[in-house]
């Protein structure tokens, strides 16, 4: 795979993943006071840790789907 295929594929999944996040936001079963992620699928929270004044977590994160295939590494701090 050549960096431009490469580099197109990463765009696109940034902006598949921004769409999931806009059609979950307004989701009234949502959960509003526990962490989820911007979309789709998220498992198996690790690292927590307070660190320079913010809260951290990583989580594996699947931002295509809900269900675990190309899964990433997700990060989310308490500000």
């Amino acid at each position: 795979m050549t960096d431009d295929n490469q580099i197109k594929r990463i765009e696109t999944r940034i902006r598949d993943a921004g769409d999931l996040a806009a059609a979950f936001a307004h989701d009234p079963h949502r959960p509003a006071y526990h962490f989820t992620p911007p979309s789709a699928w998220m498992n198996d929270i690790n690292g927590a840790l307070f660190w320079k004044g913010r809260y951290h977590i990583f989580y594996q994160y699947n931002p295509h789907g809900a269900y675990w295939h190309l899964i990433q590494w997700g990060h989310a701090s308490s500000t």
